[in-house]
């Protein structure tokens, strides 16, 4: 095995990125909610610790997702995450099990 080094100002990036994680989890409440978020395509996102449940609005659409299973650190990372749709698509899209609501309730 050969070990590679790494720079400190890629360890300084990474220990910045869990730091914003372990905020994100100390702030998760019995059932988190974002009304609003800064982007053009989600309207707006919940998440449920308790039943570790993700869900997602979209603003074209008006269709809401509900991803199960999503552990608590993977939402505190979305919420952390500067390109949350990126983050999205990287983490959370097709990797876990989900249902689309097409009457978009709740979605005020």
């Amino acid at each position: 095995m050969r070990w590679v080094a790494r720079s400190k100002s890629s360890y300084a990036a990474r220990e910045q990125h869990h730091e914003g994680t372990r905020r994100a989890l100390q702030s998760l409440t019995a059932f988190d909610r974002a009304a609003t978020m800064p982007s053009t395509s989600i309207r707006k996102t919940e998440y449920d610790p308790e039943r570790k449940s993700f869900r997602w609005w979209f603003v074209a659409s008006g269709k809401r997702y509900e991803f199960e299973d999503v552990p608590p650190e993977t939402f505190a990372a979305f919420k952390a995450a500067f390109a949350k749709g990126r983050y999205f698509n990287d983490h959370i899209r097709n990797r876990f099990r989900h249902r689309v609501d097409t009457t978009g309730d709740d979605a005020g």
